[in-house]
């Protein structure tokens, strides 16, 4: 796999490399992929394919699947399914709505598109990778979720159906190897929202994360970053 900035995505796992349409932007957003391809193809023998619509598909050995949507797919729209523990990568630079269905999936979000996202039920795992447009929504569900804030992530994003059991990791963004209040993230409530503002070294605000209907006073955020609600 490449973690090398400024190129496409080229995966070297289970056979010849397979160069992908997902661009590199930074060794942080190579990392975030690289992890993605491992933990979900593992060694497997990987066979490619490619939908009618522009979707690539790598399929492991043992029926694991990685779809990657960018904007070689076709239409002003692109539409895409997860099944049951499908991973993906999101990188168009057109709406985006893809939808999954149960199972525990794994979504990395990065590029300029406008995605909204509902993973469904499952434990699923989603990370907001690098900046763009932003403008996200994503749609957790049922299951105990994890929603991954990069710290090259800036934009807003509308968080759907947040709950106790969910968690919310806010990686380091001012680069001392901390998380904290007031230097990294603030959050405040609006109405029946809880909004969780994110900076950048020079203190600015550049990221918005709207938690739709968490209006409780009791929202807890770890000294590693981890957000929860009680």
């Amino acid at each position: 796999m490449s973690t090398v900035p400024g190129g496409d995505y080229v995966y070297n796992g289970g056979g010849e490399p397979i160069t992908l349409p997902i661009v590199v932007q930074s060794n942080e957003q190579g990392k975030i992929l690289d992890n993605l391809f491992s933990s979900t193809l593992g060694n497997s023998t990987v066979t490619q394919s490619t939908a009618p619509n522009g979707t690539v598909v790598l399929i492991g050995s043992n029926g694991e699947t990685v779809k990657v949507f960018s904007s070689e797919n076709t239409g002003k729209v692109v539409a895409g399914v997860l099944t049951k523990n499908d991973a993906a990568v999101i990188d168009t630079d057109k709406t985006t709505v893809i939808r999954a269905g149960t199972g525990d999936n794994q979504v990395v979000i990065q590029g300029e598109s406008k995605t909204t996202l509902n993973v469904g039920a499952g434990n699923d795992k989603v990370t907001l990778a690098t900046d763009g447009i932003g403008n996200d929504t994503v749609a957790l569900g049922n299951g105990s979720d994890k929603l991954i804030v990069s710290s090259e992530f800036q934009g807003t994003a509308i968080i759907k159906d947040f709950s106790k059991q969910d968690q919310l990791q806010i990686v380091d963004r001012t680069g001392d190897n901390k998380v904290e209040p007031g230097k990294d993230y603030t959050y405040y409530k609006a109405g029946k929202d809880t909004v969780l503002v994110l900076y950048d070294k020079a203190g600015k605000e550049t990221t918005k994360i709207t938690l739709k209907n968490v209006k409780t006073d009791k929202v807890d955020v770890s000294s590693d970053g981890i957000l929860t609600i009680h």
